[in-house]
C-alpha cells in the first residue's frame, strides 16, 4: 500500500515526465496524455482513497447504461488506508 501512495505521489509531482510515459506507453497524443493525467490527478487522492466523484466517474465509464445510484459505502472500505502518508 505505501508503495501505491508513494507512486501516486510521484505522478502528481512529476506532470511532465508522466504526461511523456502515458504518451508512449499508450501510444496516445500529448493532448489525450495531457487529459488523462489531469483525470488521474483528480482521482487519485494523497492518501489512497478515490473520492465519491470520482467513483462516480468510474463507474459510469464502466457502465453508461446503469440508471441506479451506487453508493460508495456500499462498495468500498477504506479503513485500511493510513489517515496520511508516511
Amino acid at each position: 500500500m505505501r508503495a501505491t501512495l508513494k507512486g501516486t505521489s510521484y505522478f502528481k509531482e512529476n506532470r511532465g515526465e508522466m504526461i511523456s510515459f502515458i504518451v508512449k506507453k499508450l501510444a496516445v497524443e500529448t493532448k489525450e496524455a495531457e487529459e488523462l493525467f489531469e483525470l488521474g490527478v483528480k482521482v487519485f487522492s494523497s492518501n489512497g482513497r478515490i473520492s465519491d466523484e470520482g467513483l462516480s466517474v468510474l463507474w459510469r465509464q464502466r457502465d453508461p447504461k446503469r440508471q441506479l445510484p451506487i453508493k460508495p459505502s456500499d462498495v468500498v472500505d477504506w479503513s485500511f488506508l493510513p489517515t496520511k502518508l508516511e
